[in-house]
């Protein structure tokens, strides 16, 4: 089992792969929707407690500064599971509704493999 970051953005944010502390990497494509995977066993954009996390100063920064609506996902791979399967489920949270909206601020409480959005 692997903890990561999933987040997809409304245009391109070719930054987000540029990043040395938690560098992403695109998974490409679809609904008009990029999506950018990083793994994270450290904690850079949230810490993590169970499933529950909280988000850290420099996820705040990293998910404000995109530039653009994004949603957002920390994310508990389970076995046998890959990279399009989080994307996947992702998607059906946007397309099904079920994001949460978010308003990142420090400390902010998050549950694990819960898609949320954010609006700039």
């Amino acid at each position: 089992m692997s903890y990561g970051y999933i987040i997809a953005t409304t245009k391109e944010v070719a930054a987000l792969e540029k990043i040395r502390s938690s560098r992403f990497w695109l998974l490409g494509s679809e609904s008009n929707l990029w999506f950018y995977l990083t793994m994270d066993e450290g904690g850079q954009l949230s810490r993590r407690n169970g499933a529950i996390s909280q988000m850290t100063k420099e996820g705040v920064l990293r998910l404000t500064s995109l530039g653009c609506d994004c949603y957002f996902m920390d994310f508990l791979m389970r076995k046998k599971e890959g990279d399009l399967d989080v994307k996947r489920s992702m998607l059906i949270a946007i397309k099904g509704d079920s994001a949460i909206l978010l308003h990142p601020e420090l400390n902010c409480r998050l549950e694990i493999n819960k898609t949320y959005q954010i609006t700039q």
